[in-house]
């Protein structure tokens, strides 16, 4: 008997409709309409006889219709209507009246209330009546229709979608499409309605069995969710009874955690990723709820599970760093007994290779870093202490996947990290120094790096500056000492190298106060290496970091000022060495910087010849450049710099440097300056009695 009432409730909509009279004395519209009609389907059938092209005579067909109801839309729209109640009328011929008709709601606004009655009772038996593809077709189509009349006549399409929406009877799944964009097409006028249809909807869960139906209801929830939080962000413009924010969580927490506990699970990927993509537009609404947030925690072992599972990863992720750093911003942390789960879930996907079915593996990458930032804050201490456990396994991805999440830690953005988590993380990354694996130490000195970019200067003096300057040398002993057959090994060594010399930028334009000790490796490793290719940003990073320690006024860097005229490798061996190179403006640069160190008596000259030099070169290309023009332009600075040091033993010092300099280099630039230009050069006096000459 229930089911006979609710058979005959349902059909009232209907029967009223073929009940209705049409208006027979529309003045002929009807078949002027008709025929109109005609040539449009004539038109798509030539169409899908000769592929698309300009479809002007249907274009016109269309135009003509609607311009006539702008004169008289009643009798226009009827006659529309009664095209539509023709039998066996053609798919094709249905939605171009259906699409004819939106065009005309559009442009008339308000229109005759019995007419709106017919067409919302025609469009919605049409889109409950899915039969096939086509039917498919005129569904969509029918369901559009009463999405724009209800721009102008809501409550009528409210109710009759109402109607159809009854507890614990499961729906036509275009009602519940249909009722998804009423909501986003009107808000406001929507909301009144929106408890209701969430509860309804939720007695139908347990219904809906197929995976249609159930894509349907999660793409539904997801554009409800996101149109009420835009209701509630402009709460101001709403004429409505208001609905708090706590009462749609409450209204909405049943369906999500009927989600994750039952849908979730289920084995169609269509489903799950449904019910997952619907999870982070319900979360929004569920997790600024206090008592609600601390419900969602629970669910969350659900929610890792699908790591296991045939879902994309970055979806997961996604909904797990939506919850996590909502924890952060409420102070309210997740369970503690979750945490290692969690942290083993997530690095593991770090570490190892994601599977080749995952898509967006470096997008979910990026998610994850976020996951273990909002874990750094909620639980510092509990997540370093993972972290060295994993340090302790001896596998290099391991070790690299753990290091580059700790400098995802440092770097993260305001708020930053609190000094207590930066300091456990060192303690993580000093147990890891003495690994002389390639990866394991680039990633070391990246967060050498990134601790001195983040403003952590201080806690890098020491270790790090010790760190870096060891790497500096090991990485091109291993360059200049390589054997044959190790082509990898010495690309791999490259990379380190490459990696050392950033870190050495960053630190030497980042760190102030510089140690001592620091500036005194990095000098004597431009005069001892024999990588030269390593010169030129050595050289830049010093230039750096004396012109800033130059205009440093605090103790430590005075300190070092002061120092340099101890410390220094030997100045004639600095400019010895400008001259094995041939070209250097970074050599330049430096010997100009630290002219006072060098050779306080040539600072003034070196201030004028220096810029003429590097002009020079930054004038020329290795095409341009004459050696014979500056060998003599060095041959002149070097007779004007040591007429300032006449009679001394600083020329005679200088000579010494350069014998040094020819004997181990293989360059012979330095050769090519010195015997064709000192007038003893040819006496068998050498270098010394060359630069004697010089001075003469």
């Amino acid at each position: 008997m229930a089911e006979a009432a609710i058979d005959s409730n349902e059909d009232v909509s209907e029967e009223t409709e073929d009940l209705e009279p049409l208006e027979l004395d529309d003045g002929g519209t009807f078949q002027q309409v008709t025929n109109l009609l005609n040539i449009m389907d004539s038109e798509s059938a030539k169409m899908d006889t000769a592929g698309a092209g300009p479809d002007m005579r249907k274009t016109l067909a269309s135009v003509i219709i609607t311009e006539k109801a702008t004169t008289e839309p009643s009798v226009v729209m009827n006659a529309l209507i009664r095209c539509l109640k023709v039998p066996k009328i053609s798919t094709q011929r249905k939605v171009n009246i259906y699409n004819i008709l939106q065009e005309i709601i559009q442009q008339e606004g308000e229109l005759e209330e019995q007419c709106v009655q017919r067409l919302v009772a025609i469009a919605s038996r049409e889109m409950r009546e899915i039969l096939e593809m086509e039917g498919y077709m005129r569904a969509e189509v029918a369901s559009d229709t009463l999405v724009a009349l209800s721009r102008n006549h809501f409550s009528l399409v409210m109710y009759e979608l109402q109607h159809h929406l009854k507890p614990l009877n499961l729906t036509d799944e275009f009602v519940i499409i249909t009722l998804a964009k009423l909501a986003n097409g009107n808000v406001f006028e929507f909301m009144p309605y929106m408890g209701i249809t969430l509860a309804t909807i939720f007695t139908m869960l347990r219904l809906a069995n197929e995976a249609k139906i159930r894509q349907v209801i999660c793409g539904a929830m997801e554009t409800f969710c996101e149109t009420v939080q835009f209701y509630l962000r402009h709460l101001e413009d709403s004429v409505y009874p208001v609905m708090t924010e706590d009462q749609f969580a409450m209204k909405l927490f049943p369906l999500y955690r009927y989600f994750v506990t039952v849908w979730l699970r289920n084995h169609n990927p269509e489903v799950k990723l449904g019910v997952i993509k619907a999870l982070k537009p319900m979360l929004n609404l569920l997790l600024p709820n206090d008592d609600l947030r601390e419900q969602v925690y629970d669910y969350i072992p659900l929610l890792l599970a699908e790591y296991q599972g045939s879902l994309e990863a970055l979806f997961v992720t996604q909904v797990l760093r939506q919850i996590l750093e909502v924890s952060v911003i409420t102070n309210t942390p997740i369970p503690q007994m979750q945490l290692h789960t969690i942290f083993t879930e997530l690095h593991v996907q770090v570490c190892a290779k994601a599977p080749a079915q995952q898509q967006y593996s470096s997008q979910n990458l990026v998610e994850i870093v976020h996951c273990f930032i909002a874990l750094a804050r909620s639980y510092p201490k509990e997540l370093m202490k993972f972290f060295l456990s994993q340090m302790e396994m001896s596998k290099e991805a391991i070790r690299v996947g753990t290091l580059t999440l700790i400098r995802a830690v440092v770097s993260a953005d305001e708020p930053r990290m609190n000094i207590r988590t930066i300091y456990l993380a060192i303690r993580v990354v000093k147990n890891t120094l003495s690994d002389t694996r390639s990866k394991v130490r680039m990633a070391i000195l990246r967060i050498i790096g990134q601790l001195a970019l983040s403003g952590y200067q201080d806690r890098i003096k020491g270790w790090g500056l010790k760190y870096v300057s060891v790497q500096l040398t090991l990485s091109t002993y291993k360059l200049t000492n390589h054997r044959e057959g190790f082509y990898q090994r010495d690309l791999e060594e490259k990379m380190v190298h490459k990696v050392t010399m950033d870190t050495v930028k960053i630190i030497t334009s980042s760190v102030s106060g510089m140690t001592n000790e620091f500036w005194v490796r990095l000098l004597c490793y431009i005069m001892e290496t024999d990588y030269t290719e390593a010169l030129t940003p050595i050289c830049i990073s010093l230039t750096n970091l004396a012109e800033r320690q130059l205009h440093t006024k605090d103790a430590e860097a005075d300190a070092a000022s002061k120092s340099r005229h101890v410390d220094l490798p030997a100045p004639q061996k600095l400019l010895a060495r400008l001259l094995g190179e041939g070209r250097g403006i970074a050599m330049l640069n430096l010997l100009r910087t630290l002219s006072q160190s060098i050779a306080p008596s040539m600072a003034n000259t070196w201030e004028l010849e220096i810029p003429l030099l590097v002009k020079y070169l930054e004038e020329h290309t290795e095409f341009t450049w004459n050696q014979k023009t500056w060998e003599d332009k060095l041959i002149q600075f070097l007779r004007n710099s040591l007429k300032k040091t006449r009679g001394s033993n600083w020329s005679l010092r200088l000579s010494k440097e350069l014998n040094n300099q020819i004997e181990s280099f293989d360059s012979p630039s330095l050769e090519k300056v010195c015997p064709h230009k000192g007038r003893t050069a040819q006496t068998g006096r050498g270098l010394q009695g060359w630069w004697s000459g010089v001075m003469l």
